[in-house]
């Protein structure tokens, strides 16, 4: 599946706005983008980060956002609240 067919799961409610330009911004700098189930309940967008582009990443989009570490690679989502 191109990350252009990647819908917002129905489980998850629905899209906030900047869920939305979360997934634009990642996807216009070359990130995967998945639904991700997170700590502290996050439920939303996330991009899939190799570990020398955790800066540019956070610097790709508007959105205010957090990152865990997935073994070698990291996980960017929108900060809780949003």
């Amino acid at each position: 599946m191109s990350e252009e067919e990647v819908s917002w799961p129905e489980e998850f409610g629905e899209e906030p706005p900047l869920q939305a330009q979360f997934k634009k911004d990642m996807q216009a700098a070359g990130y995967t983008i998945t639904p991700y189930w997170g700590r502290y309940f996050y439920k939303g967008w996330a991009a899939e980060v190799p570990s020398k582009d955790l800066q540019k990443a956070i610097r790709a989009t508007s959105v205010e956002v957090v990152w865990d570490n997935l073994a070698f690679d990291w996980i960017v989502y929108p900060q809780q609240g949003v």
